[in-house]
């Protein structure tokens, strides 16, 4: 299963670099995130519930709000699987927001594409 996982990371984050951009959540407490972009349209969100392994899997809900950027697509990724799913995009003014993402204590990549 563990090479399965990091074979899954290492595709989704083919040719990203680590970047510096806004990332809001409306319930970002106990959230650790790392943020990566390739060339000048995709922007890549690590994010996942910080802390000790528990048995199960262990998942929160929060809104995921991008400041000034007008996103065309975003996906979320499973590591575990591979799996890819679109997102479905709300524009709060000139924000991208993603409603009710579930982050759960592995990390979740979210991919955005402007």
């Amino acid at each position: 299963m563990t090479y399965y996982m990091w074979r899954n990371v290492a595709t989704l984050m083919d040719d990203f670099r680590p970047s510096e951009f806004a990332v809001n959540f409306s319930n970002g407490r106990g959230l650790l995130h790392f943020t990566f972009e390739r060339g000048a349209s995709e922007r890549l969100l690590t994010v996942w519930i910080d802390g000790p392994s528990k048995d199960g899997i262990h998942e929160n809900a929060t809104d995921i709000v991008f400041p000034g950027v007008q996103a065309k697509r975003a996906t979320v990724a499973d590591i575990m699987n591979g799996t890819e799913q679109e997102l479905d995009l709300a524009m709060n003014g000139s924000d991208t927001v993603l409603k009710g993402m579930l982050i759960k204590d592995y990390p979740v990549f979210v991919t955005i594409s402007r």
